[in-house]
Formats: C-alpha cells, structure tokens, sequence
C-alpha cells in the first residue's frame, strides 16, 4: 500500500492557530471573568436558601412564660393526611 501525502498550506496552518488563539482567549476570559461572578451568585442563593427557614423558625418561637391551647379539632385536622385510616395502639401479649 502506498500512503498519500497531502500537502499543507500555510493558509491552513494559519487558520488553524488563530482558531486556537480564539479558543484560548475565549476560555480564559470565560474562566476569569464569567465564572466567578456565576459562583458568587451560586454561593448567594444557597446562604439565602440556608438562612430563610432559620428566620421563620424564630418567628415561630414561643416566648418563656407564653401559653398555647390546641383544643382536639384543631389536633384532628392536622392529624388527618386526607385518607380514612386509623391508628390503632396496641400491646403485645407474650405467653
């Protein structure tokens, strides 16, 4: 078998590292500039997401010496999941 050689161009050597130099430049711009700021707007959201429960839970803290009355309806519904079963508590009888 013979091998067939092509001959390159400059033109094609040429193109081929401005398309390298392009690359280059693009990612290091992407990796310097953009990706920071997207990190920074990522870690921002995640503190936020952290911290919101922790400020609705203090809202929701009783004071010392405070009272609270659930009568047995209020206890039912938020008890019920919406379906008809029952607990039944039971003890087990060992012979």
């Amino acid at each position: 078998m013979q091998t067939e050689i092509y001959p390159t161009s400059i033109s094609g050597l040429f193109d081929l590292i401005l398309v390298l130099l392009i690359t280059y430049y693009a990612f290091s711009f992407f990796f310097r500039y953009l990706v920071p700021i997207m990190l920074k707007n990522f870690v921002q959201s995640q503190q936020q997401k952290y911290n919101a429960p922790d400020t609705q839970s203090r809202a929701q803290q009783k004071r010392e010496g405070e009272v609270t009355i659930q009568y047995k309806e209020e206890q039912e519904r938020k008890g019920k999941s919406g379906t008809d079963d029952e607990y039944v508590d039971y003890e087990e009888v060992k012979d």
